[in-house]
């Protein structure tokens, strides 16, 4: 019992992440790292430690939110799983990214695409490539923004090929800002306006909050 009541917890963590609600989500990421490492069960200790990592790193702890992040992956490699490897490694991407290690964020999104592609997991493989075109972008010359661009486009085939609605949305909102930066921003409006108007119910999530009000600042309301 106590061994299903972690990994409820750690999958209720992750769904709070999804949604945005990083306090909720830090609260049962503690409390399944807690039960696993009682109980003695590393995957779900591992697996928590990287989402309690991750709210850690949200909510301003960078430091020790990525060193949490690391020694869950450190427990989860001795377990030999790569159970949701690309989704937890996209966490330790962040949190590279948010510490100013773009090299670093670079090489692990890397290794998670190809995962993705080996594995079982491809259907994360549009955030990843929606992620590494963020990274790409923050180059900041002709070369990364060219590549961020279609890095972007990807993430969008793929998730659009895949029934992946939220993944597109990601992706969209990063191109919108994209386009509205190239002094295109009626292509971004066009772009988002139609893939926000498919949610009916989720509106005050993170991301669908995040391209309402980008919608808002390219000039005029979702189709």
């Amino acid at each position: 019992m106590s061994v299903s009541l972690a990994g409820i917890l750690c999958f209720a963590a992750a769904v709070r992440e999804m949604r945005g609600e990083l306090a909720e989500m830090s609260a049962l990421a503690e409390e399944s790292v807690s039960l696993s490492e009682a109980g003695g069960f590393p995957v779900y200790q591992g697996a928590a430690l990287v989402i309690a990592g991750y709210a850690e790193t949200k909510l301003g702890g960078r430091a020790s939110g990525l060193a949490r992040i690391q020694e869950g992956f450190g427990i989860l490699g001795k377990t030999g799983t790569q159970l949701y490897a690309p989704w937890f490694l996209s966490r330790l991407v962040e949190a590279y990214q948010d510490a100013g290690r773009s090299e670093e964020a670079l090489a692990t999104v890397d290794v998670a695409l190809a995962l993705a592609r080996r594995n079982v997991d491809s259907y994360y493989e549009p955030g990843l490539l929606h992620l590494r075109g963020e990274l790409l972008l923050s180059a900041a010359d002709d070369a990364g923004r060219k590549a961020g661009e279609a890095h972007f486009r990807e993430a969008l085939e793929r998730a659009r090929s895949a029934g992946a609605l939220m993944l597109e949305l990601r992706a969209a909102t990063s191109f919108a800002r994209l386009r509205r930066a190239q002094g295109r921003a009626e292509e971004g409006r066009a772009l988002l306006a139609p893939l926000y108007a498919a949610f009916h119910e989720g509106l005050d999530t993170r991301d669908l909050r995040a391209a309402r009000a980008l919608l808002d600042e390219l000039g005029g309301p979702a189709a």
